[in-house]
């Protein structure tokens, strides 16, 4: 009778660790496909990728031909950032040449698959870590959803920049922070692989070095409460130890190695980049650089993802709930913003605070950790839900249009300054994009930007004031909108879209149903 029972509860339990899988993919899968079906197809114009698209699939030719025998190919044109983004992107080239050969615009199209896939990767580590916080199904699905839709992650899906380092600092993260599991040697291995990664994946990786560090530290110190144990977990794992830092470093050495070989090619070496009109010139305005980038009007992490800076407000309780999380998410924050608030042109022309971005999992996570013990109710949360509301409205304007559709308006306008993108109201990405989104609707007409107001009167020298018609720019990106009428391609999309749509949804109903 105790066997006959006890294998009942095994069979329970199995049937609901097999649902709970079920539950992770099934959500995994359906937000992969939303963010397919309104994907570009075409990712070289975006900042830098059009580097890492040429280095990549010129890797892949020599793999080719050094497995055809052939010897003595070009050299690779390595891209700014090095080579350890490579990693992930010339399997899709290698893939792309074996099915299409060398045709460039498949290349294109094969690498803009790539941070649509990081960006999903990345919701689903959002949703398991926050699902185990809160202990609530429900509350991770929301957090999640929250993070995938209404923040900057979705646009970023199709810009890319930022995708590799962004997953990877958040898998080293989960990884670290995961203590229900021992430090065993392949979980070693891989929080060694993701946190080198995250390192090195691009220039500024050095600044999450304090975080990577202190994940490092949690690692192998459980005892949060007893800072005289992690002397005898490192001496008791010390092998292990060694190894992460070895692995660690081994990435970082790649990185700056392949990055130096790009910029002797431009004739300087990367510190010279930063050169000293560059720098913010006192400690006055670092703290207004450092304040804008989470506050203000065109590039404020409070309109591109209001969900996170809700868990940058929530980080004390999330402390109380997990200690070494808080500190993680503070020390991400602190090395990318405080980093960049060094220099005069603390963001660029991109969406939002491009920066920012590996900032934003690790910030969502800890409004997970401030809810742990907490229901959801529409009452006392819809606070978070209208700002959920908002950050979808930013972020879908993000998703359907190109981002350099304002900074080649303001080149022809010739008005395309730091000062502007990053202060002016009419340069407003969102306001912007919103304008683009009416004029494409209604197919009409309008001068943009607005003449400035002259406080009292125009000087008489001024120089004439030049405007563009926003009609030749109103052009959204994505196939599906762009081409439904006249491609079966688009058409396709669609359906992806539904079927992305229907399996979030069931999703929904299965995390509901789990904890019934």
């Amino acid at each position: 009778m105790l066997t006959s029972r006890f294998l009942k509860l095994f069979k329970l339990g199995l049937i609901k660790s097999i649902s709970e899988r079920k539950f992770y993919l099934v959500w995994s899968l359906g937000l992969l496909l939303v963010y397919l079906s309104l994907t570009p197809g075409l990712i070289a114009g975006m900042g830098y990728m059009g580097e890492n698209l040429q280095a990549a699939d010129q890797i892949a030719a020599h793999m080719i031909g050094w497995g055809a025998g052939q010897s003595d190919p070009a050299p690779v044109s390595w891209p700014r950032h090095g080579a350890v983004e490579m990693i992930f992107e010339v399997p899709l080239m290698l893939v792309k040449r074996i099915l299409f050969g060398a045709d460039p615009l498949w290349a294109d199209r094969a690498l803009a698959l790539q941070p649509v896939l990081l960006t999903a990767l990345l919701g689903a580590i959002i949703l398991k870590w926050s699902s185990r916080l809160t202990g609530s199904l429900k509350q991770g699905y929301a957090v999640a959803l929250s993070a995938a839709f209404a923040t900057m992650l979705w646009p970023y899906a199709y810009i890319g920049l930022e995708t590799t380092q962004s997953l990877f600092l958040a898998l080293a993260g989960y990884l670290a922070l995961d203590y229900e599991r021992a430090p065993a040697w392949p979980r070693t291995f891989a929080f060694a692989a993701a946190a080198g990664v995250a390192a090195s994946a691009k220039s500024n990786g050095l600044f999450l070095l304090p975080a990577i560090g202190f994940l490092a530290l949690c690692y192998f110190w459980r005892d949060w409460r007893n800072p005289a144990a992690i002397f005898g977990e490192l001496k008791r794992h010390w092998l292990k130890a060694v190894c992460l830092v070895s692995i660690i470093g081994l990435f970082l050495g790649m990185g700056v190695y392949s990055r130096s070989l790009y910029w002797s090619r431009q004739g300087q070496g990367f510190a010279t980049f930063v050169t000293r009109d560059l720098l913010a010139e006192s400690p006055s305005m670092f703290l207004l650089n450092l304040w804008s980038q989470l506050f203000s009007i065109n590039k404020g992490l409070i309109f591109f993802a209001p969900i996170a800076v809700i868990g940058l407000f929530a980080s004390r309780r999330a402390y109380r709930a997990a200690p070494q999380l808080a500190v993680f998410a503070w020390l991400v924050l602190a090395g990318t913003a405080g980093s960049l608030s060094l220099l005069v042109p603390w963001e660029d022309e991109v969406w939002g605070p491009r920066y920012l971005h590996s900032a934003v999992a690790p910030l969502i996570v800890c409004l997970a950790g401030a809810r742990r013990g907490r229901s959801l109710s529409l009452r006392r949360d819809w606070p978070l839900g209208g700002l959920a509301a908002l950050g979808l409205a930013v972020s879908l304007l993000g998703s359907v249009f190109p981002y350099g559709a304002l900074h080649r308006a303001a080149m022809e306008a010739g008005c395309s300054t730091l000062e502007n993108l990053l202060y002016d109201p009419r340069f407003n990405h969102p306001h912007f994009n919103l304008k683009l989104l009416r004029i494409w609707l209604s197919s009409g007409d309008e001068q943009w930007p607005a003449p400035p107001h002259w406080w009292f009167e125009r000087p008489p020298d001024a120089p004439p004031w030049r405007a563009v018609n926003l009609r030749d720019h109103a052009r959204p990106h994505s196939a599906l909108l762009l081409l439904f009428k006249v491609s079966r391609l688009a058409k396709c999309l669609a359906v992806v879209l539904l079927a992305g749509l229907a399996l979030l949804a069931w999703s929904g109903l299965m995390a509901k149903e789990l904890e019934e």
